[in-house]
C-alpha cells in the first residue's frame, strides 16, 4: 500500500498542470472547459495505474502530458465523417451515406441551412405550411402525378393509418394528407374493462397486441373503388368456425378525404402515427374471443390478414 501512495504523490494537480506553457498554448487553441476534461481523463487514468502499482506505466504518463493532451484533444476535435472511395459497385450505397449531391445541390443545401427558412410557412396566408409542399409540386410536374410523396429510405415507416367509421379497413395517408394506400387492420377491445366502466374505454384498446394492420398495402391506383370494397371476418376456435361477419367499405359515414380533412386539421401527426376511428363488424354480446382463437380479416383487393389470440 505505501509504495502505491508513494506513487500517487508523483502525480501533479489539475491546478499544477494548467499553469504549465505548453498547456496554457492549449486552453489558447480548443478553450478551457475542453483542456480541463482531458486533463482530469488523463490524471485518473493516472492514477489508476499508479494504484495498480505500475511504476513504468506512471513515467509514460509523465514522460509527455502536452503532447498526450494535444492528440487527445486533436482526435476529439476531428470530425468522425471523412470522404471514402466508393469501390463496391453499388451507386446509391446506404453505409457510404446513399450518392453524392451534385455541387448546385450540395450548395443549396449549405445556404438554406445557414438560415431561418418558411420550411413550414405559408408566405401568402401567413398560417403553418406544409414541409412536403416545397418537392411536392417540382416531383408531381417532373413525374406527372396527382399527388407524391417524399420519403426516407424507410418508406414503409412515412405513413398515417386511419381506421374508417366503418369496416374495420385502413387508409394510409402522407404526412401531408394525399392518401398513399390502402390496408386491412384488426383492433381488438378489452370487452371487460370496457364495459366496467365507460371512461376505461382508453384502456380497454390500448395495450400490447390490441392493433395489427397488413397484409400489405395497396396504393390507391390498384383499387377501383375504395368506396365498394367487402370485408369479411371469421374467428375460428380448434379449427371450427365460431363467428363469420361481413361489411362493405359503403356503409361508411364519411369520406376517406374528409376523415384525413378533419384528422389533420388541429393534430399535428408525427411519422408513423396509427389512428383507429371505429369498427364495423362485432361479436355478437357473449361470444366474445378466447385464447387460442384465430380471427382472420380479408377483402379480395387487400388480402387476408390472420391473427392468433393470446393472453396479455
Amino acid at each position: 500500500m505505501g509504495a502505491h501512495a508513494d506513487l500517487r504523490r508523483r502525480l501533479p494537480s489539475v491546478e499544477q498542470l494548467l499553469r504549465e506553457p505548453a498547456l496554457r498554448a492549449l486552453e489558447e487553441r480548443f478553450g478551457r472547459g475542453p483542456l480541463l476534461r482531458h486533463v482530469r481523463g488523463l490524471l485518473d487514468e493516472a492514477r489508476a495505474t499508479a494504484s495498480a502499482g505500475d511504476a513504468a506505466g506512471v513515467d509514460e504518463a509523465l514522460a509527455d502530458v502536452p503532447g498526450a493532451l494535444l492528440r487527445r484533444m486533436e482526435r476529439t476535435e476531428t470530425p468522425s465523417l471523412v470522404h471514402v472511395v466508393n469501390a463496391t459497385g453499388v451507386v446509391i450505397h446506404t453505409n457510404l451515406g446513399r450518392a453524392p449531391l451534385p455541387p448546385e445541390a450540395a450548395a443549396r443545401v449549405a445556404e438554406v441551412a445557414a438560415c431561418y427558412t418558411n420550411l413550414e410557412l405559408d408566405l401568402v396566408s401567413g398560417q403553418r405550411g406544409d414541409r412536403e409542399s416545397h418537392a411536392e409540386s417540382r416531383l408531381r410536374r417532373i413525374l406527372a402525378a396527382e399527388a407524391t410523396v417524399v420519403v426516407n429510405n424507410n418508406a414503409a415507416a412515412v405513413y398515417l393509418a386511419v381506421n374508417t367509421l366503418s369496416p374495420p379497413a385502413r387508409v394510409i395517408v402522407s404526412r401531408g394528407g394525399a392518401i398513399l394506400g390502402y390496408t386491412l387492420a384488426n383492433d381488438v377491445s378489452a370487452w371487460d374493462i370496457e364495459r366496467d366502466n365507460p371512461l376505461y374505454l382508453p384502456q380497454s384498446k390500448v395495450y400490447n397486441g390490441c392493433f395489427a394492420f397488413g397484409p400489405v398495402i395497396v396504393t390507391p391506383d390498384e383499387i377501383q373503388d375504395p368506396y365498394a370494397l367487402v370485408l369479411r371476418c371469421r374467428v375460428t376456435r380448434g379449427g371450427r368456425e365460431v363467428f363469420a361477419g361481413e361489411a362493405s367499405t359503403e356503409q361508411l359515414k364519411r369520406r376517406f378525404e374528409e376523415i384525413v380533412f378533419w384528422l389533420l386539421r388541429s393534430n399535428d401527426i408525427r411519422t408513423g402515427t396509427v389512428l383507429s376511428t371505429g369498427t364495423g363488424i362485432i361479436q355478437p354480446l357473449g361470444s366474445g374471443l378466447e385464447v387460442g382463437d384465430v380471427v382472420t380479416l380479408s377483402c379480395p383487393e387487400l388480402g387476408e390478414l390472420s391473427n392468433p389470440v393470446a393472453l396479455v
